[in-house]
């Protein structure tokens, strides 16, 4: 999550536990608004480890740490290949755990099933607006090497 580096795994985790403010973050090569990011969320008491990466930019930083204060799992999008919108998406579907039917697929998950039916894989395996474009991407890639999807679905009640 932090890198390639140890080292810059045992800075942050130091960091984190030394109750760093916004000046010591800055010196660890965050911007301002990263830094800061980061302190509100040490000063919420959630766990910062989960997006203080200097690989998040500070819109994903403040939407992962929104969530991580309401108790809402980040796992499927704390992922710094995927914007801020994307994320702030995500963690309103898992907010309001809407059914597939009541929520619509994104451009990026549309792109992902018109993909599948050009490669000739059986799309309706991710076709729910619950995946995230990379976990489509993931099952689709999978189905197309012919190799079992499976420990992927996690919205099996279809």
């Amino acid at each position: 999550m932090f890198g390639e580096n140890n080292m810059e795994e045992s800075i942050i985790k130091e960091l984190i536990n030394s109750n760093a403010g916004v000046e010591e973050w800055k010196k660890a090569g965050f911007n301002d608004l990263q830094a800061l990011e980061i302190t509100i969320g040490i000063k919420s008491g959630i766990d910062v480890s989960k997006y203080a990466s200097e690989e998040f930019n500070e819109r994903q930083m403040k939407v992962i740490r929104n969530a991580l204060e309401e108790g809402i799992d980040v796992t499927p999008y704390a992922d710094p290949f995927i914007d801020a919108v994307r994320m702030k998406e995500a963690r309103l579907n898992a907010e309001h755990k809407g059914t597939p039917e009541t929520q619509q697929l994104n451009e990026l998950q549309s792109q992902e099933i018109l993909l599948g039916l050009q490669s000739g894989v059986d799309v309706s395996v991710y076709a729910d607006p619950r995946y995230t474009f990379r976990q489509m991407e993931q099952i689709r890639i999978r189905l197309e090497k012919g190799i079992d999807p499976s420990e992927l679905l996690i919205y099996k009640d279809n």
